[in-house]
């Protein structure tokens, strides 16, 4: 039996895990668990900002949804993660900074490049885990571009194969959508039995809002973007692989 990997994001970001998942031996249910709905917002005027801050893959569709003023493109663009950045690249930014994956690291990044105290617009949804403005004593503005919405239910596909026992892990990328995750699962009523199904987390903050639920295991990715996800998927395979040769 072959057996199944849930991935809980948005389809558009799916593609290159979904490709790796089926390379491994597994089969790819995509069920995502958020739904990306974009904020009645007017963008402020580019001449009062130095740069710009962006926080998720989808703040940078949201905003190119808004057909930004082309002066946008010509500042220096900030991206908490890879993912992040290669939408902004996409988007046509050429000065892009990337952290590691967290709101965190991407301070240093800004006081490295600027120095001193510049304003800054923060493109962001509506619920963010770290705020730099909080973390920075610096004038950044933020403005709401979407909104992420949990689902009530899990599709049909992934509600058969978790019925079924054939899931062996669920990918969950963020807090909000490992929240969503539990929240679907227990209105199934399946939350006192998952069946041998493991949790892999992107960082420490997901496997906070996903432990909630009887996994059979949690892993943290040893870096927080898609190849510290790549690895956890592949460790799954090497055990995997090791049980077999066992019986």
């Amino acid at each position: 039996m072959i057996r199944s990997i849930l991935v809980t994001r948005p389809v558009d970001d799916t593609a290159e895990i979904a490709g790796v998942i089926e390379s491994l031996g597994f089969r790819a249910i995509l069920s995502p668990v958020l739904k990306i709905i974009d904020e009645a917002v007017a963008l402020p005027d580019p001449k009062s900002y130095r740069g710009l801050i962006f926080s998720s893959v989808n703040g940078v569709r949201a905003f190119a949804r808004l057909s930004p003023n082309a002066a946008y493109l010509q500042f220096p663009a900030f991206a908490v993660g890879p993912g992040t950045a290669t939408q902004l690249a996409r988007m046509g930014f050429s000065n892009i900074r990337t952290a590691d994956g967290t709101m965190r690291s991407l301070i240093p990044l800004l006081q490295d490049h600027f120095g001193d105290a510049v304003p800054l617009l923060h493109l962001r949804g509506r619920d963010i885990r770290d705020d730099p403005a909080a973390l920075l004593p610096w004038p950044i503005d933020g403005i709401t571009l979407y909104r992420a919405e949990g689902i009530e239910a899990l599709d049909s596909a992934a509600l058969d194969a978790l019925r079924a026992e054939q899931v062996a892990a669920v990918l969950l990328y963020s807090a909000r959508s490992a929240e969503a995750f539990v929240l679907a699962v227990k209105n199934a009523g399946m939350e006192e039995d998952f069946g041998g199904v493991k949790a892999l987390c992107l960082a420490d903050s997901v496997l906070e809002s996903a432990h909630h639920l009887n996994w059979a295991e949690c892993h943290v990715a040893a870096t927080p973007d898609q190849n510290g996800m790549i690895r956890l998927l592949e460790e799954l395979k090497r055990h995997d692989d090791q049980q077999q040769s066992t019986t």
